[in-house]
């Protein structure tokens, strides 16, 4: 069972995880004795951005993130070889440091905002809800 090696946990960088903070991490945790068994990491190798309107608004100070693809972001490919992604750190985290387990921490809505409308390849389009009949007749909506 998976859950058998979960007595040691990394610290979490959220959106801010890069390829070097996990390895920092993997080594700074087996230096110390305490090898850790798996690795989760944290959503921020995701590619997300926000809506062009989004772009526009000076004053908004975090803009509501959408996923914009499948793919890792540009943290997560190394220069030296682009293609090679989050199989980088897996290679990693599994040959220098043992791993059997790295998984990667996914919100298929992205970031509170789902999948960025008009995306071709994903046929992504924006969905408002309605209040249904029985809600209205039970309800005073305004």
């Amino acid at each position: 069972m998976w859950l058998a090696g979960f007595d040691h946990v990394l610290i979490a960088f959220y959106q801010n995880v890069t390829q070097e903070g996990v390895e920092d991490g993997l080594k700074g945790l087996s230096s110390g004795g305490v090898p850790p068994k798996f690795v989760i990491i944290d959503d921020g190798w995701q590619s997300v951005g926000p809506d062009a309107e989004e772009n526009k608004k000076a004053n908004k100070s975090e803009p509501l993130l959408r996923l914009t693809g499948v793919e890792e972001n540009d943290k997560f490919k190394k220069k030296e070889n682009p293609t090679m992604g989050t199989k980088s750190i897996v290679n990693v985290a599994k040959v220098k440091y043992g791993l059997k387990y790295v998984y990667v921490w996914h919100a298929i809505i992205g970031y509170s905002g789902g999948i960025q409308p008009g995306l071709e390849e994903y046929e992504s389009s924006m969905k408002f809800p309605t209040v249904s009949k029985g809600l209205t007749s039970s309800v005073s909506v305004k």
